[in-house]
């Protein structure tokens, strides 16, 4: 286990100050950001690269706050791979075996072999400056697992990709965890890369964990509203409630009153509704436990594999439907709709 305790630094006039962080053996912790929030200074300090000012960071038990990047064996994927260009594809993969001392036959069969295991032996050969962005980040990760390292950090590793590639990257990192088990510690501000691959993320605002979780437990319950708007939350609202238990309202401040049906705990606050648990209707749907609440389309957005149509219900509310639910409800800009969702669907904080 990684365990990082109490870790603090100042670097640039920027405060970095980590009270407890933990990543599991085999598993793939995601540190999830925006640009400047301290994700790469965290990563630094765990590769040794730049000592914190106070605070441990363990491994296995094993306290590694002094040791050096080479003490520590662990590996690196940098978002530009980092690949030296003056050696080809297996000059590469196979570096870090050479300044271990580890020559001819035996350094030839380790590079092969991983270069066929992670079917990239088409490869060999190659120069590095006729490799494609994603050929590059393959070969890396290779340089990275050759020496077997019980840590894999990876720094915003698919960001100059391609959409395709990316995806192609990520199946890679999941065949990589399935045949070699490694530890990895990933950073990155891709919501897409963290639900794909994380079995627990952090998420870091100027330099503080504001919360950390299962991916799942942070997109459907964000501890904040700058979570809940990092992680894609597209309609929040701030008001009060009223009434109490199964009667339970809450009215926004421009006066839309939705449906909550269970004690709040306090009298002021946000809810927040996910676009995808909203579906839209051309009649009114009548349920105890569902707002359905009457609205004007004002936009119709595409996006990947969905569209985003904004509706005016007093205050604006995005909902996610396919291409398919807009032409079969032939929906347009200007059309009276009802927006629906569960009470259950509905975030307080």
């Amino acid at each position: 286990m990684l365990k990082i305790t109490g870790i603090k630094k100042t670097y640039d006039r920027f405060s970095l100050d980590i009270g407890l962080m933990e990543v599991a053996p085999a598993s793939h912790y995601v540190l999830l950001g925006p640009t400047g929030s301290g994700k790469t200074l965290l990563m630094n300090l765990v590769a040794g690269l730049i000592r914190p000012d106070s605070g441990s960071i363990e491994h296995r038990g094993v306290d590694i706050t002094g040791m050096s990047p080479e003490e520590r064996g662990f590996g690196i994927v940098y978002q530009d791979s980092a690949l030296f260009p003056h050696l080809d594809v297996a000059g590469n993969i196979g570096f870090g075996l050479r300044m271990k001392g580890v020559r001819g036959r035996e350094l030839s069969r380790s590079v092969e072999s991983i270069m066929e295991d992670l079917g990239i032996n088409h490869l060999l050969g190659r120069r590095i400056d006729g490799l494609s962005g994603g050929e590059k980040q393959r070969v890396a990760i290779a340089r990275a697992l050759i020496l077997r390292p019980a840590l894999i950090m990876l720094d915003e590793p698919f960001s100059s990709l391609d959409y395709m590639t990316r995806q192609g990257m990520m199946d890679f990192i999941r065949r990589i965890r399935a045949e070699y088990g490694p530890t990895f510690f990933h950073i990155t501000h891709d919501l897409d890369e963290a639900m794909s691959l994380a079995d627990r993320v952090a998420v870091i605002r100027d330099g503080r964990i504001v919360q950390e979780g299962l991916m799942r437990e942070i997109f459907h319950s964000p501890g904040d509203v700058f979570v809940a708007n990092f992680t894609g939350m597209r309609n929040i609202y701030r008001g009060r409630f009223s009434g109490a238990g199964n009667d339970t309202v809450f009215r926004t401040e421009p006066g839309v009153d939705i449906f909550i049906g269970r004690d709040p705990g306090q009298s002021e606050g946000y809810v927040m509704v996910r676009a995808d648990d909203i579906i839209l209707a051309k009649n009114p749907v009548e349920s105890s436990a569902t707002n359905c609440l009457p609205g004007v389309v004002t936009e119709i957005l595409p996006k990947r594999g969905i569209n985003e149509v904004s509706v005016d219900i007093g205050c604006p509310m995005y909902a996610y439907i396919t291409a398919r639910s807009v032409h079969e409800m032939a929906l347009k800009k200007g059309d009276r709709v009802y927006v629906v969702f569960k009470a259950t669907s509905v975030h307080m904080l």
